[in-house]
């Protein structure tokens, strides 16, 4: 038996919000209080906010960000970036996450 479909199935995007984004930053550090460093919000919601927390001597940096860095014609997808400094602010760590069909990958 076949079927024939027709329509627009494209997924609509989802942009979490401050609240999610601020979990999971807590998820990533292992701790409940960090600095906002930068926020930036757009007509669709949050698109970029940037938070550090200073920890054994090291700077921590997260920063979200709605659509990460992708070729042009690329599928975009929220992503987390991670950047650990030393003590003369050199980025010695890192790592990143994103979020696809709803689940953040690799935390």
């Amino acid at each position: 038996m076949s079927e024939n479909f027709t329509g627009n199935f494209e997924k609509k995007e989802q942009i979490p919000n401050l609240e999610e984004i601020k979990m999971v930053f807590e998820k990533i550090l292992e701790e409940t209080e960090f600095k906002e460093v930068a926020r930036e919000e757009d007509e669709k919601g949050l698109l970029l906010f940037r938070a550090e927390l200073e920890k054994d001597g090291e700077k921590i940096e997260l920063e979200y960000t709605r659509e990460g860095q992708k070729p042009k014609g690329a599928i975009l997808y929220p992503v987390i970036y991670k950047a650990i400094y030393d003590e003369n602010d050199f980025p010695v760590d890192g790592f990143s996450i994103r979020k696809i069909d709803g689940e953040w990958q690799g935390i």
